[in-house]
């Protein structure tokens, strides 16, 4: 009876094997004399959140969270005694988990329910227990997961977490270099060891989204280098700096980054070039700033690439809050700023460049510059020995300079003899001739008229 039963039981044995080798062809390990190793991946539904703590289970500032798609797979050394499956279960010899990441207690936990799974008949209970732990139930049944989170307790959490991390990333490439992939480019089916896979999760082969880009890139069509599948190109999704790495050449990737950097500077006029010509990489304003501060600083700049600091106005290098810009750099900004119609948008843009009250009260400068200038031009005369500006208020129009001593006439600014400078207005043929003093200057300022000679007719 007894050999009947353990030669149906091989039969089934036999056949119980050849089924979990063909559904986990990687897992199974058939050894000499019934030994067998079976390597159980233990898959997330997601991308789960897993917390790695001591054992205490005390939180520190190391304890932080960690996203995993999975854990390391557990190992089972087994033995199928001769009565497996129908008077028998199979015999655990050690349950093993990679990095050690289970500890002692809970291995027992998981021997105890494996060998609790078990029931005599014909159905053998191996694929039970790949099942269970691969899917995750596992996890429930020992206490590991607790509502949507995973707390594992190891006696050195910040040596775990990193290993854990380094797992799920390896694996997750793995499982990804072995499948095959239709590309949306070509449509062919193409091995993941020769795709990427964009930030968007869409994946393409390399060869074609390296010609894709390329051209892109090197057309100065910055928004293409994106995903090229249908959906995304209507969202505009672009690439991140990672993808592009990956897939185009070292001088390509700077040709993109400077485009990237260019596109930002036109949709914001707040960014400016360096004025390095070495560099010329767009720099933005400080953070915190307000363009409209009127203590200077609002023109400050600082290219974070070269390092070069430099005013926003003049593209000098930086000559401090207080000091003025170079006249003719204002100059520029100004006349520029006036010339737009006011409310246009080119208007806006500038005073959202360099701050709307900073435009004004340049503005209000220049204005009163340029009122001073006119009443200058009309009511003084300038020095011809050293250019200095005097005005008359009354007198006669033989001038001396007071700064460099020089005598000319106020009318012609003709410089005169400072032996005789009154021939000048004495000489017949000369412009100024009988005009030391002018009529206006008499009648409103230096006549006065004597009393007892109203009636004698002399200005009749």
């Amino acid at each position: 009876m007894n050999a009947e039963v353990e030669e149906q039981c091989a039969a089934l044995q036999e056949q119980e094997l050849e089924v979990l080798q063909a559904i986990y062809p990687e897992a199974i390990s058939i050894l000499a004399h019934g030994e067998l190793k079976i390597e159980v991946p233990i898959e997330l539904d997601s991308m789960a959140s897993v917390r790695v703590v001591d054992r205490s289970g005390a939180q520190s500032a190391a304890s932080s969270p960690i996203q995993l798609s999975r854990l390391p797979s557990l190992l089972l050394c087994l033995k199928l005694p001769p009565t497996y499956p129908m008077a028998a279960p199979p015999q655990l010899d050690s349950v093993y988990s990679t990095h050690n990441w289970l500890n002692s207690e809970l291995t027992a936990k998981v021997d105890q329910q494996l060998c609790t799974m078990w029931t005599a008949g014909e159905e053998g209970v191996l694929d039970a227990w790949i099942e269970w732990i691969r899917g995750g139930q596992m996890l429930r049944d020992i206490g590991i997961r607790v509502g949507d989170e995973l707390l594992v307790r190891h006696p050195a959490p910040h040596l775990l977490a990193p290993l854990l991390v380094e797992y799920d990333a390896k694996a997750n490439s793995d499982a990804f270099d072995s499948t095959a992939y239709a590309c949306s480019i070509c449509l062919n089916s193409v091995k993941g060891a020769r795709c990427v896979q964009l930030k968007c999760s869409h994946v393409f082969c390399r060869d074609c989204l390296h010609d894709y880009w390329s051209l892109a890139i090197q057309e100065g069509t910055v928004s293409s280098v994106g995903c090229a599948d249908q959906e995304c190109v209507k969202k505009g999704v672009e690439a991140i700096a990672e993808d592009v790495r990956r897939v185009v050449s070292d001088d390509l990737v700077e040709r993109w980054q400077w485009l990237i950097l260019k596109r930002e500077a036109e949709r914001d006029p707040t960014i400016m070039s360096c004025p390095m010509q070495t560099c010329q990489l767009p720099v933005p304003r400080s953070q915190g700033m307000d363009p409209d501060d009127s203590s200077g600083w609002s023109r400050f700049r600082q290219c974070q690439s070269c390092g070069y600091s430099f005013c926003s106005f003049c593209k000098r290098t930086w000559h401090g809050p207080v000091t003025a810009c170079a006249a003719n750099t204002s100059l520029a900004i100004v006349t520029e700023y006036m010339a737009l119609e006011e409310g246009s948008p080119a208007r806006r843009a500038m005073e959202v460049k360099y701050g709307a009250r900073t435009l004004q009260r340049l503005v209000a400068a220049y204005e009163e510059e340029q009122a001073n200038k006119k009443y200058f031009e009309s009511e003084t005369r300038g020095c011809p020995g050293c250019g200095v500006s005097i005005q008359k208020s009354l007198g006669c129009n033989h001038m001396t300079c007071a700064r460099c001593g020089q005598h000319f006439c106020y009318l012609c600014s003709e410089k005169l003899v400072a032996a005789n400078p009154y021939i000048h207005f004495s000489t017949r043929g000369q412009t100024c001739y009988n005009r030391l003093f002018d009529e206006k200057d008499i009648l409103e300022n230096e006549w006065e008229p004597v009393v007892g000679f109203e009636g004698l007719g002399v200005w009749d």
